[in-house]
């Protein structure tokens, strides 16, 4: 079977990819270079937990989970990095909108933890949160 596709984007190559392992005869045809569109721009935070509603977050944490058994299927896999993600609030307004959403994911099932500050120098010595921030969140398999 021979089969063309079009876009050397991450999906593009991924489909490609998975074709030639089924046994095709594949041609990709790309008119940048390869992962240079929206993959140069999107590709680099594997994410959830700030995409609602729960089916948007549920794809997104889909793809999260494809990109931990590509690393199993390909070994070493230097391109992912999955140390976590920070988030703080620097205002009450905010930190109440950060409780709430921490709420929602940890209510989903999603790893979000709300932790004191003190914990930050823990997972994140350089960084220096602004004062009157008393905790963060962290998503610890966020990359």
């Amino acid at each position: 079977m021979e089969i063309v596709v079009i876009g050397g984007g991450v999906v593009g190559v991924s489909v490609a990819y998975r074709l030639v392992r089924a046994g095709a005869e594949v041609t990709l045809l790309e008119a940048g270079c390869l992962a240079g569109g929206t993959s140069a721009a999107t590709f680099a935070w594997i994410n959830s937990n700030d995409k609602t509603p729960l089916e948007y977050h549920r794809l997104n944490t889909a793809g999260m989970a494809e990109h931990a058994r590509l690393r199993q299927e390909f070994g070493a896999a230097p391109w992912l990095h999955v140390d976590g993600n920070i988030e703080w609030a620097d205002d009450s307004p905010a930190s109440a909108a950060l409780r709430s959403k921490m709420a929602r994911l940890q209510g989903w099932g999603y790893g979000a933890e709300l932790l004191p500050i003190e914990a930050l120098r823990e997972i994140e010595p350089a960084l220096l949160p602004p004062d009157g921030v008393t905790e963060f969140a962290f998503y610890p398999l966020e990359g």
